[in-house]
């Protein structure tokens, strides 16, 4: 979350807690009902719970109609573009919460489950019919927060039984649950392996997408085993990758060191020690462990044309491009090549190997590709793969670099360093100066 956002959202929490009893209720039953609603519907289920507004009297519709203005106006609720009612993204999480603090939470969803049910097919009364993504994550929500997750695990079942083409699972729905804001208490009402599940996936997106993570990468170093039998993504892994990308090396050595590998994964221990030499500038140490582990790797997969999907994968490209000599710049394209082929590469990783391959054609005596490339085509998201194709740009015509990416190369050390990302914060800081 950007710095901006963090403000916003303390303001909103502060203005919250100052209002009434009655209207703090009020928000806590829109952030429970949680997908947009109408005003009649809204006051239904507060005529159904007897509930007061400020002058202690039952709600009418100018009374509500009343508060919802004053909460509107406080930015405390928002409505949609169809005039529905939601409460402000930045607080849903924060008013459910202190529902459950205020004991509130158990009658506001029975109301709520009461007057706004979810539908059921005519022909299949046994499932529910979610209308929108937004009914679903109401009910996990609803589960979630009363620790029912045998009835969590229905909603999901159900959803994709209707929805067979686009299916979802829990670890794509609790993160935005659990990270807005996050907090370790509600974390650890989590069982295993979902809660392994959903730390790895967030983790995941926040070292991808460069974002903040210092409250659940604390958390995570609590909870994190030193195990590594599993080549998927899995915590050591991505503890080592925000070890790295927070340019922690000795803390990223001493933690690498207390792991331990199984036998057929025992290569990743020389990948992160190519990532790690490589950091630390020393490239030929670097490629030794890289090569090591590719090497390993090939066996344990029992495939000849094969490389890394992780990230610290690039930075072997990387140390073989600053090798400058014709076999290091052969391996490279042909380590490019090879990643080129996979079908799940995301856009910005597959456009840093396209540029990295200019880069070794221009290396290779090829002035053509120097102006081979146009910003307004360079993908605008933060993550790494962003960062090499910008770094490629610098490499391949550096006086064009400078006048044409200082907008995006300024948002981007804004965001890393914001994020506490310092390694990529001073790397992009260079190509500034």
């Amino acid at each position: 979350m950007s710095p901006i956002l963090f403000q916003e959202r303390q303001k909103l929490i502060n203005i919250y807690h100052q209002e009434t009893e009655s209207n703090q209720k009020l928000i806590q039953l829109i952030s429970i009902i949680y997908e947009p609603v109408l005003l009649s519907r809204l006051l239904a289920c507060l005529l159904g719970m007897n509930a007061t507004d400020e002058r202690g009297k039952k709600y009418n519709s100018q009374s509500l109609k009343s508060s919802i203005e004053h909460l509107l106006k406080q930015h405390l609720i928002q409505k949609n573009d169809q005039q529905r009612l939601i409460c402000h993204p930045l607080i849903v999480e924060i008013a459910t919460r202190d529902s459950l603090k205020q004991n509130n939470f158990t009658p506001l969803m029975a109301i709520v489950e009461d007057k706004l049910p979810i539908s059921r097919r005519s022909w299949n009364n046994q499932r529910k019919f979610f209308s929108s993504q937004a009914q679903l994550e109401r009910e996990i929500r609803l589960g979630f927060y009363s620790q029912d997750f045998e009835f969590i695990y229905q909603q999901i079942e159900d959803y994709n039984w209707e929805n067979s083409r686009k299916t979802l699972n829990l670890e794509t729905i609790l993160p935005s649950i659990l990270t807005n804001p996050f907090d370790s208490e509600y974390f650890s009402l989590l069982p295993e392996p979902l809660s392994s599940q959903v730390l790895i996936a967030i983790l995941s997106q926040k070292s991808r997408d460069l974002e903040f993570s210092d409250d659940i990468f604390d958390f995570a170093q609590e909870v994190c085993p030193l195990e590594i039998n599993d080549d998927s993504e899995n915590l050591p892994l991505l503890l080592l990758d925000q070890f790295l990308l927070r340019s922690q090396i000795p803390e990223a050595e001493s933690f690498l060191n207390s792991l331990s590998f199984s036998p057929d994964f025992y290569y990743l221990l020389d990948f992160y020690l190519g990532f790690i030499y490589f950091l630390k500038g020393h490239y030929q140490t670097s490629i030794n462990h890289y090569s090591q582990a590719l090497k390993f790797f090939r066996k344990v997969s029992r495939k000849r044309k094969i490389y890394f999907e992780h990230f610290p994968g690039f930075f072997f490209v990387l140390a073989l491009i600053k090798e400058k000599t014709s076999d290091s710049l052969k391996l490279a394209q042909d380590y490019i090549d090879i990643s080129l082929t996979k079908s799940n590469l995301i856009l910005s990783d597959e456009m840093a190997y396209q540029y990295l391959g200019q880069v070794i054609s221009l290396l290779s005596g090829d002035l053509s590709v120097q102006n081979n490339w146009d910003e307004h085509f360079l993908p605008s998201n933060y993550g790494i793969g962003s960062l090499l194709t910008y770094f490629c740009c610098y490499w391949l015509n550096p006086d064009e670099a400078k006048s044409r990416l200082l907008r995006l190369l300024n948002d981007f050390l804004a965001q890393t360093y914001h994020a506490g990302y310092y390694w990529l914060s001073f790397e992009i800081g260079q190509l500034l100066l």
